[in-house]
């Protein structure tokens, strides 16, 4: 089954509109490897997870500062069915979700389903890495994937850190 979703940043109110394949389970975040680009201090690297079990999807809140629908908090870890339609509100981002059912087909006839195709329809709130730069990133050292995960805050943060600590460093050596 493929879903689609349609994220809204709240911040700045730039949509993304993607087709994506969920064929057990998604993971939605600001990690590397989410397939939405989630920015925020309050987006856990791992923050939500639509799960598929048995035609049905279902979203389990992964994060400690929540996900809500319809106005209500998930309860951490636990699964929530998703309707078509669903909206789900992240910290900084409403995401509609939308399930993109195969079409039918005549089984009388011997009709088998036609292909589905996945697509990205857009993506100008955060850069959704190319499968180029995802294998570059693959390919790339351990310390390179766990810096790429961080946002642009946490890297400022640590480069005024690190020059406070070289600061530091110098003042006392004099």
């Amino acid at each position: 089954m493929d879903i689609q979703l349609f994220v809204k940043s709240k911040n700045d109110g730039s949509p993304q509109n993607l087709v994506i394949p969920l064929e057990h389970q998604l993971v939605l975040g600001r990690g590397p490897d989410s397939p939405v680009a989630l920015e925020g201090t309050a987006i856990s690297r791992e923050h939500l997870a639509l799960q598929l079990e048995a035609g049905t999807v279902f979203a389990i809140d992964l994060s400690n500062n929540g996900s809500w629908i319809d106005g209500k908090r998930l309860p951490r870890n636990q699964k929530h069915r998703i309707e078509d339609g669903t909206t789900i509100d992240l910290p900084g981002y409403a995401i509609e979700v939308r399930l993109v059912l195969p079409p039918a087909t005549d089984v009388s006839r011997g009709e088998a389903p036609a292909p589905t195709k996945t697509a990205v329809v857009t993506r100008p709130v955060g850069a959704i890495p190319s499968e180029e730069e995802s294998s570059a990133r693959s390919r790339g050292s351990p310390f390179s994937s766990l810096v790429g995960s961080f946002t642009f805050l946490e890297k400022f943060l640590m480069l005024l850190a690190l020059i406070s600590f070289a600061l530091l460093i110098t003042y006392s050596m004099s």
